[in-house]
């Protein structure tokens, strides 16, 4: 007997009906209130909140949506990378990848953050920047493993600098 597939049932799709948009709203809710984000400190969080699919439209950004077994389950965008005010050529930045605490485990971050850099690659970005809190040890871990490293800060935000980490990989 052969176990199960912790994958089956699990889709990830790109968010562009209001349904599916709505979907992510709801996601990156969850994800804030779990980072402690609040309008004040994280304004650019709320502001993609309220602003769905915003920067993530295409054809500069990505907007995705992860279900299991129809039900959304997580989320995760791709968009330009503005540096001192100009967009950085070839350069997206990962935002906002989520997974509901429930489906964590199993290779679903994975594959979300695998179809987000192939989405990366598809639209011709030839590299892609992340951050992210040095407390989310298990990110870090998955970034590393599929080959993101640790790079430069492409961005300043001193209130919350000595938490972050800024990876990147080469496509």
């Amino acid at each position: 007997m052969t176990g199960s597939n912790p994958l089956d049932g699990y889709a990830i799709v790109e968010a562009v009906a209001p349904e599916q948009v709505e979907a992510v709203r709801v996601l990156l809710r969850e994800y804030m209130t779990e980072q402690g984000l609040n309008p004040v400190s994280s304004k650019r969080a709320f502001e993609d909140l309220l602003n769905l699919p915003g920067r993530y439209r295409r054809p500069q950004g990505r907007l995705l949506l992860a279900l299991q077994d129809g039900a959304p389950v997580g989320c995760g965008g791709l968009t330009d990378v503005v540096i001192n005010g100009r967009v950085a050529p070839g350069w997206c930045e990962m935002k906002r990848v989520y997974l509901s605490p429930s489906v964590r485990g199993g290779g679903r971050g994975r594959a979300l953050v695998q179809r987000l850099v192939d989405e990366a690659r598809a639209a011709r970005y030839v590299r892609v920047v992340l951050s992210t809190r040095r407390r989310w040890v298990s990110a870090l871990a998955l970034y590393r493993a599929m080959g993101f490293r640790e790079s430069e800060p492409f961005k300043t935000r001193p209130d919350d600098m000595a938490d972050l980490t800024f990876m990147a990989i080469d496509l």
